[in-house]
């Protein structure tokens, strides 16, 4: 944070010496410096919240991918093992805890 105050003062210094806004900084630089700062935070923060979500996402998506990829070897296995398609419905159900439906589905999807 102290770059950042550093920067921040600057800036301000900057400004005076351009005679840009110079009455206002010299009579509020404070005020001044703790606004930017604020909003320095807050932009800090977001950006650390944009990141997060971006991580969860790709976790996400590969623990997605990963399931899949895991029903689709128990479904590969069941068929090569001879059992019936309703009897790999049911075991996809249960280890995967899917409504037999959506097994249903996954099934007839994969199975060749």
């Amino acid at each position: 944070m102290g770059r950042t105050r550093e920067a921040v003062t600057n800036t301000i210094k900057i400004c005076k010496d351009r005679d840009v806004l110079k009455e206002y900084l010299e009579s509020r630089e404070k005020e001044v410096v703790d606004m930017m700062m604020t909003l320095f935070d807050e932009e800090q923060v977001m950006r650390a919240y944009v990141e997060s979500e971006k991580r969860e996402a790709a976790e996400k998506a590969a623990a997605e991918a990963a399931k899949k990829a895991s029903v689709i070897s128990a479904i590969e296995m069941c068929q090569e093992i001879g059992l019936p398609v309703s009897e790999t419905i049911k075991k996809i159900a249960g280890k995967y805890k899917l409504e037999e439906n959506d097994a249903e589905a996954w099934v007839w999807k994969y199975w060749k």
